[in-house]
């Protein structure tokens, strides 16, 4: 923990000192957090944090932006002190052609396949009818605790055994959008590729080392003005190297979602949300969620473990590995400084095999896990100032998901200068 303020302190340092004499902008915010819930019994977590920004606007070839915080977690009883090293990048363009080197949070530009921070750097080409993309970056000197970047059991033991840095992997993308449907709409095309820089001899017994490729294909866009949509759907292919006996097994995975937004002509701005997902799954024969561990006698693996970490849910957050879900949601603006919302949330495994938080055992067999149920009212009586209050209740599926009806209520408050 000591290295990682020391970190943070010398970078700050080192941004601040040429700002002193250089026109530039900075801000900042503070937030709090504090909510409880029994999926584990009833406990109270509470997270404060601050964060500043700032941004040197020098030419449009040239430019510097920075961004990093501090953050408190109480959670179980346990105090954790957590810095935030978000961003230092340069960035600039001309003539529809730009670019960003440093640490950025770099995704596609639909981000159905990835969002992440790392370091690395980002191009891209956009005309009028067409946006080309592509990028390389490291996620290895990212603070862990900053990083979304989890896809196996080594990766989660890195965290749980307080890392100071993420895993060690290396990621490379390119995309193409097409604008060419009606609405301002596109068609989308990107390539994602991850290789895990651990050294083979690092792991023991029954971890693996993942390398895996994606492709994404979707279409996104508006019907008149009545129906926005996004639908895409992401093929994963690999390769698990595992330590135990030198093998190594195929990945063949895969994922798809739809998603749809329907606004309404009313002054209190109604908005109806369809968000429907599907993604596959392993049995039992791969004893765990986060892979590894995995039966000697498997040679073909179907989870579907994406790059960056992508979840579902308010009560229980669940990843996007063997599950379908299908949400949906209701919001209304009744005046200017509020809105309120309600979703339902019912969520499914395609195979009888592990789910990450859940509580599933082997041996139960269903398909349907549970429903949930959450409202959120938003408070905004100042521009810079903001509060949300949000409660939920997820009622399992008995027979498959261990633990009874769960609860939890949070309250969130932002303040912007």
């Amino acid at each position: 923990m000591k290295k990682k303020i020391t970190l943070i302190l010398a970078t700050v340092c080192l941004i601040i000192t040429p700002l002193s004499s250089t026109d530039y902008d900075w801000g900042g915010a503070l937030q709090n957090t504090t909510g409880t819930d029994n999926t584990d019994g009833w406990s109270i977590t509470q997270v404060d944090s601050i964060s500043l920004w700032a941004e040197i606007n020098a030419n449009e070839l040239f430019n510097l932006k920075a961004a990093g915080g501090y953050r408190l977690l109480y959670e179980d009883g346990v105090l954790s002190h957590i810095p935030e090293f978000s961003a230092l990048y340069a960035y600039g363009g001309k003539d529809g052609v730009s670019y960003k080197a440093g640490r950025f949070n770099m995704s596609d530009s639909s981000k159905t396949l990835f969002s992440t921070i790392i370091d690395g750097f980002d191009l891209k080409i956009q005309t009028q009818k067409m946006l080309l993309g592509m990028g390389v970056g490291f996620t290895g000197i990212v603070f862990s605790d900053n990083s979304t970047v989890t896809m196996t059991a080594k990766d989660y033991e890195a965290i749980i055994n307080d890392a100071l840095f993420a895993s060690p992997r290396l990621a490379e993308y390119a995309e193409a959008s097409f604008f060419v449907l009606p609405g301002d709409g596109s068609l989308n095309v990107s390539f994602l590729a991850q290789q895990d820089l651990r050294a083979a001899s690092s792991l023991v017994s029954q971890e693996g080392l993942l390398h895996s490729f994606y492709l994404n294909l979707g279409m996104k866009g508006r019907l008149a003005s009545i129906l926005y949509y996004n639908l895409y759907t992401i093929g994963e292919i690999g390769t698990y190297h595992m330590a135990a006996d030198s093998r190594s097994l195929l990945l063949i995975a895969g994922a798809g979602g739809l998603e749809l937004k329907i606004p309404f002509n009313s002054p209190i701005k109604p908005l109806l949300s369809f968000d429907l997902y599907f993604s596959s799954g392993d049995n039992w024969e791969r004893t765990n969620h986060k892979g590894s561990f995995i039966d000697v006698g498997k040679t073909t693996l179907y989870q579907y473990t994406p790059f960056s970490g992508k979840s579902k849910g308010y009560v229980y957050n669940v990843s996007t590995g063997n599950l379908i879900y299908g949400d949906v949601s209701f919001s209304i603006t009744p005046a200017s400084f509020l809105s309120v919302s309600a979703s339902s949330l019912t969520m499914f495994r395609p195979v009888d095999g592990p789910v990450s938080t859940l509580p599933v055992s082997e041996g139960d067999t269903g398909a349907f896990l549970g429903e949930e149920f959450t409202v959120a009212f938003n408070i905004k009586p100042l521009s810079d100032l903001g509060f949300q209050v949000k409660s939920g209740v997820f009622i399992p599926n008995s027979s498959v998901v261990a633990n009874g009806v769960q609860f939890k209520v949070s309250g969130f408050m932002s303040l912007s200068f």
